[in-house]
């Protein structure tokens, strides 16, 4: 799967101020086995679809997954699967919530 990175908050407005035609953020915590277990799941569900996919690790880049609750006003949760089209939050699963159809349906 081709992730990227997230590792600013510079780096997310860019991605915001951008994305017209989707991107997801999965915020990942190292430190959860849910959020492993949903991680794994989720890489293997999206394996064959091509997406902007950012994957942020919130234990090492907490003020950047802050950032990103406050500036979408949505609520923090990990794991997170935060879909983003025409520069807002379309959708956000936590959780084992986090399946393929919603990808599908939102993006």
């Amino acid at each position: 799967m081709p992730w990227k990175n997230l590792e600013s908050i510079e780096q997310f407005e860019n991605v915001l101020a951008s994305e017209i035609s989707g991107a997801m953020i999965f915020k990942h915590s190292t430190r959860c086995s849910v959020s492993r277990m949903v991680l794994k799941n989720f890489m293997a569900e999206t394996e064959t679809q091509p997406q902007n996919i950012y994957l942020l690790d919130l234990i090492n880049l907490r003020e950047v997954s802050n950032h990103i609750a406050q500036r979408l006003n949505i609520k923090h949760e990990s794991p997170q699967l935060i879909c983003i089209k025409n520069h807002l939050a379309q959708s956000v699963a936590n959780h084992e919530n986090i399946l393929n159809h919603q990808i599908d349906s939102n993006l």
